[in-house]
């Protein structure tokens, strides 16, 4: 078969022995990489072609018990004779023979078998060279270089020679590849053990789940590997690699745990790399979900199952006999990797060991009084010889303070924030509504009751009065006028005693008007009234700055404008107990007395104590938001007693409810929180 080569080639015999020198010194550097084989032999094929000045090769493999197969090719040819030559039947049984013949060969152009078979159907020199790649030195590949044909049968064999020096050089990078591979399977069999007892090592559920997840995380290589396990018909997770503790809140858990919970009801394995197409429907929802919240590209769900008594996973047996799975292997990479067989199998391996050291941590804390147990094991300490005195001891000081708890009295006091207030005082709302004219009164000023305090306007009513006072003035004319015609008219004649009759219409008519507007006039007198602010007892205004206060200020009918008191009369102590204390302090009432001692301190006087007794509880609670809904609890003091009497100050006070037990005054509130929230 015809072929052409590139005319710049160069020829065999042109290397030298410093070329040569360094091409296999780059090949040996080469040789020590960690390539792939495919990428050793075409690096290798590449520099052979070049080195030797050919136009192509082929690097051949043949698997033990297997066929001859192409691994790599370079073809510098401009006909591609070098693929004709990889495609050719009669060209590979040779190859065949020079696998069971183990020797090198160089065969001429065109060159046939003594059975007609063409060897070599190119118009190029080969160079066919065995290389030990397999295991103990067997034979299983094949460098192959096709050259111009010419030269010398000595360069030939240097060239081969050449060839078998490359072999060689394969061949130790093989060697030194299948090392790294040993190497790697004995360290990854010792991290195997080593997460076996790691994985073992714990019978508490929680510790075992968190020992899975980191260790297990490192032996698949992956970025998250989480362990859910089977809580009722849902999946909880509990643990997840480089996590402490989990946020039962977070949309991810939650997400992972509703779609753990899926996939375990369907049973299988479920992989995802970012293909929808396949995806059972039951599956789609949650997981696109998931996606929507998470970063990772792929996602592998392992259903747990547990162990028959043989230590066989239970998926042999028949579906209708398998039991729920006992949790699930959950396992996230971020990087877009490949999700091969080695990845799977590492997967396999930690479910393995993942779900013999689960079922044993879920049965030992079914065990019946687990939780008692577990506690009385964590305290056994206290027990032992040598710490026997100083439990007792403590024992000891722990019942006697129950004792003191429960036995020994002490003085139980309800508290309750309160204001001293003179007990005769009244707000002054305003009547109507209107703008205060004049304040004729100040803080601290004294009046007595019916003094005016105030004096406000409203236009419209002065508008009005002026225009009723017109309409009667008016009126009154217009009757006046009316009886004087009636009176000088003599009803003579017929036309007469009409006009007289119409007179004295109008003027029933007048009168009736007139009563009319006498009537609204009276009411605007009362109106008029109602804007002047009158003291309603004798008294002092509390109120402080009045005046700058209300004077020229819009009022709307109801308002407080300000308050007076009698200072000189009694005071009582206003206290705002909550609803939720007041109970104690009615039953205090009824078993104890009506009038319960108080004591209080004023923020006026602080290290003062000072002290009363109650007058009346008030009969509802009152509700003022936002603050808690209290009962105000009237307290009579003697005035005499406290100096410096101040209306408003506040106080902070006792009300004294009896003795009850040391625990009962100190806890009683957390008793009664706990009815509230949890018995009730």
């Amino acid at each position: 078969m015809p072929s052409e080569a590139p005319t710049t080639a160069t020829r065999p015999g042109e290397v030298t022995l410093h070329e040569i020198d360094d091409l296999l010194d780059q090949v040996a550097r080469l040789a020590r990489s960690e390539s792939t084989p495919h990428e050793f032999h075409l690096e290798l094929l590449e520099r052979a072609v070049r080195a030797l000045g050919a136009v192509g090769g082929l690097v051949w493999i043949r698997p033990q018990a297997g066929a001859v197969g192409l691994d790599c090719r370079v073809d510098l040819t401009k006909n591609r004779a070098i693929e004709v030559l990889a495609e050719d039947p009669g060209h590979r049984e040779f190859l065949e023979a020079v696998f069971q013949n183990g020797q090198g060969r160089i065969v001429l152009p065109q060159a046939a078998s003594t059975t007609g078979v063409a060897l070599n159907p190119t118009d190029f020199l080969l160079l066919i060279c065995p290389m030990a790649i397999g295991d103990d030195g067997v034979l299983g590949g094949v460098l192959e270089v096709a050259q111009r044909a010419g030269g010398s049968p000595a360069s030939h064999q240097g060239c081969l020679r050449l060839l078998e020096a490359l072999s060689e050089l394969a061949a130790d990078f093989h060697r030194q590849r299948r090392h790294r591979i040993l190497q790697a399977t004995a360290q990854r069999s010792e991290r195997v053990q080593q997460f076996s007892l790691l994985a073992h090592a714990s019978l508490n559920l929680q510790a075992t789940c968190c020992t899975i997840a980191n260790e297990g995380r490192r032996l698949i290589e992956c970025d998250r590997l989480s362990i859910a396990v089977r809580r009722g018909n849902s999946q909880q997770l509990l643990a997840v690699s480089g996590l402490e503790s989990l946020d039962r809140r977070a949309n991810i858990v939650r997400l992972l745990e509703d779609l753990s919970r899926v996939v375990t009801a369907a049973g299988e394995a479920f992989w995802f790399s970012g293909e929808t197409e396949q995806i059972p429907p039951q599956i789609a929802g949650p997981l696109h979900a998931w996606q929507d919240e998470s970063h990772a590209r792929s996602l592998a769900i392992i259903p747990l199952r547990y162990l028959n008594q043989s230590g066989r996973s239970t998926e042999s047996e028949s579906q209708a006999q398998l039991p729920p799975p006992l949790g699930a292997l959950i396992v996230e990479r971020f990087g877009g990797e490949k999700t091969d067989e080695i990845y799977r199998n590492r997967v396999a391996l930690v479910c393995s060991q993942a779900q013999q050291a689960l079922q044993n941590a879920l049965e030992y804390e079914s065990f019946p009084l687990f939780r008692l147990l577990s506690t009385l094991k964590r305290w056994r300490w206290f027990g032992a010889a040598r710490r026997l005195p100083k439990t007792v001891a403590v024992a000891a000081v722990v019942l006697a303070a129950i004792l003191a708890l429960s036995y020994v009295p002490t003085n139980f006091e309800i508290e309750g924030r309160g204001t001293l207030q003179p007990r005769n005082r009244r707000n002054v709302f305003a009547r109507s509504d209107g703008i205060v004219a004049e304040v004729l009164t100040d803080h601290a000023q004294e009046c007595r009751e019916g003094d005016i305090l105030a004096v406000m306007t409203k236009s419209q009513l002065d508008f009005e009065s002026s225009r009723v006072q017109g309409e009667l003035q008016t009126a009154r004319k217009r009757l006046a006028s009316v009886q004087a015609s009636r009176l000088e008219l003599a009803p003579q004649t017929a036309a007469d005693r009409e006009k007289y009759y119409q007179l004295t219409a109008e003027e029933e008519e007048v009168q009736e008007l007139l009563k009319s507007l006498i009537e609204q006039n009276r009411v605007l007198k009362e109106q008029r009234d109602d804007l002047i602010v009158h003291s309603p007892l004798t008294g002092q205004v509390v109120t402080w700055n009045v005046r700058q206060l209300l004077e020229s200020r819009p009022v709307q009918r109801g308002q407080v404008l300000m308050q007076v008191a009698d200072l000189t009369g009694p005071w009582v102590l206003e206290i705002e107990v909550p609803d939720d204390r007041v109970g104690h302090v009615l039953a205090a009432e009824r078993e104890l007395k009506p009038d319960l001692d108080v004591s209080f301190m004023l923020a006026t006087e602080p290290g003062v104590s000072y002290h009363g007794t109650i007058e009346k509880v008030a009969m509802s609670t009152d509700v003022r938001p936002p603050e808690k809904a209290n009962v105000l609890v009237t307290v009579r003091v003697d005035r005499d007693q406290i100096p410096r009497l101040r209306p408003g100050a506040t106080a902070a006070s006792h009300i004294h409810c009896g003795r009850r037990s040391i625990g009962y005054v100190w806890f009683h509130t957390v008793w009664e929180t706990f009815q509230k929230k949890v018995l009730f």
